[in-house]
């Protein structure tokens, strides 16, 4: 119960933040309740997804850095592999 309400929340709390918070903290637990083992839990987690990279993007358009290539990919994976979990629990 507890972690799904953390994935509900999860995206409202990146927006405020700081950037260095969610780059340290916000993608690895994004990345932990995206593969939990509670369906209601990984899909609040992905759906959140959108609203955690936004600060990252944000902050790539405002200092015209990029995001680190391996940060990037690793979160792609995850969202790539939660996508293919729920595809899997959908069709049983």
């Amino acid at each position: 119960m507890v972690r799904r309400a953390a994935a509900g929340k999860l995206g409202e709390f990146a927006k405020v933040v700081e950037l260095d918070y969610v780059k340290s903290d916000l993608i690895p637990l994004f990345s932990h309740l995206a593969q939990d083992e509670q369906d209601s839990v990984r899909l609040l987690a992905i759906e959140a997804c959108v609203q955690v990279s936004e600060p990252l993007s944000l902050a790539r358009a405002k200092d015209g850095c990029t995001v680190k290539l391996s940060s990037a990919v690793s979160f792609t994976n995850n969202v790539l592999a939660m996508d293919e979990v729920s595809s899997r629990n959908f069709q049983q």
